[in-house]
């Protein structure tokens, strides 16, 4: 069956034209999964489409990735996209590679969704010479989100952010 562009456009651009397994995040030539499947009355519309790269649609097929994985990543891509947005996501994977990151001006302005979520920490800001450095770090919040995300896990977002949250 063929999407309608209209439709595919709308559901890669979600997706931030990645696969939207979290483990994957490749950014080639995109399939869209239906969720509900055709053939069980799911419809080809937005709410029942993900964007999958073809490795990760055939082995969501073979039983490999499960369904809730699936529904899972489908919820927090609405989450992200409506909370801090998918260039946001990207910075927060980044800074998780770093034990701490010093950013620009520019950059701690374009972390400030993570850091107004608690997903980043502002360390502080340090004056070299004529440059101001900012340095973050990844939250336990941010920390959490990414390893419920990756393990496709939607429930324990909520839980292990409010447990990050009373611990800090």
């Amino acid at each position: 069956m063929r999407i309608n562009i209209s439709i595919r456009k709308q559901v890669l651009h979600e997706a931030g034209y990645y696969c939207s397994n979290p483990s994957c995040r490749v950014p080639i030539t995109l399939d869209i999964h239906h969720i509900v499947a055709v053939a069980k009355n799911g419809k080809d519309e937005p709410a029942n489409l993900l964007a999958l790269c073809p490795n990760c649609h055939r082995r969501h097929h073979s039983g490999d990735i499960p369904e809730d994985s699936i529904r899972a990543w489908k919820m927090f891509q609405i989450q992200i996209n409506e909370s801090i947005g998918i260039p946001s996501l990207q910075m927060l994977l980044t800074i998780s590679k770093f034990d701490r990151l010093s950013v620009s001006g520019d950059g701690i302005l374009q972390c400030s969704p993570l850091i107004a979520n608690g997903y980043v920490d502002f360390l502080g800001l340090r004056n070299r010479q004529d440059k101001a450095e900012y340095w973050v770090k990844i939250s336990n919040k941010g920390v959490l989100f990414l390893e419920a995300w990756k393990r496709g896990d939607q429930s324990s977002i909520v839980i292990d952010s409010f447990r990050s949250e009373s611990s800090d």
